[in-house]
């Protein structure tokens, strides 16, 4: 976001048009925040009901934070790294490695449990990690599989708290973690972006 603006902003900046508090705030208010508001909730509002997830307000509104919060983390961090790299191939890479490193260590691709315990430890930078679980609990905590369980002889059923001790995920006790985790890693990057952002020299 700041490489266009790179030199206006250094220009601009030590001219003392603005303070760098200024205009980093105008930045999150007016088009970092409202890029990932309304586009998700419009993109939220066709998949929540389109997917047939656990109907209730609560539910959809917890969907639809959880995303919001995973997007901020994930374009805070694209953020920061845009504000210390001036050259764009090497942002697009110094972005793109974590972010690959981020989905393997998730739990999506590969459960947390099988992953070697070498490498375990991972998973607790990983932002789709965060993301993914909450989504999880938030979709099969308290959830019966099956309708017609125990009619038939050899039909086997289960619930989603099962499901989700079998991944490891304590409901709602880890939903919060995983809250409280989007939101400092958003909050962070963010910090050290405006950080980055007074450390850039300035000419006029």
């Amino acid at each position: 976001m700041f490489m266009k603006e790179r030199t206006i902003f250094r220009h601009e900046c030590a001219n003392g048009y603005y303070r760098v508090s200024s205009y980093f705030l105008a930045k999150v208010f007016c088009d970092l925040l409202p890029m990932r508001v309304f586009p998700l909730l419009i993109f939220c509002s066709i998949t929540y009901f389109m997917i047939g997830l656990k109907m209730g307000a609560d539910y959809f509104f917890l969907y639809t934070f959880l995303l919001f919060l995973t997007s901020l983390a994930a374009v805070s961090l694209a953020v920061f790294v845009s504000s210390s790299i001036e050259l764009l191939a090497v942002a697009n890479l110094l972005v793109s490695v974590p972010f690959v490193f981020m989905m393997l260590f998730s739990g999506f691709l590969i459960r947390l449990a099988d992953i070697p315990v070498v490498l375990r430890w991972i998973h607790y930078f990983s932002i789709f990690r965060y993301g993914f679980s909450g989504l999880l609990m938030n979709e099969l905590s308290d959830m019966t599989f099956g309708s017609t369980c125990g009619k038939t002889q050899n039909q086997t059923c289960g619930t989603g708290n099962e499901y989700l001790d079998g991944q490891g995920l304590s409901y709602p006790h880890d939903l919060w973690i995983d809250v409280i985790a989007l939101a400092a890693i958003a909050c962070g990057f963010l910090l050290l972006t405006y950080i980055q952002l007074r450390r850039m020299k300035k000419f006029k």
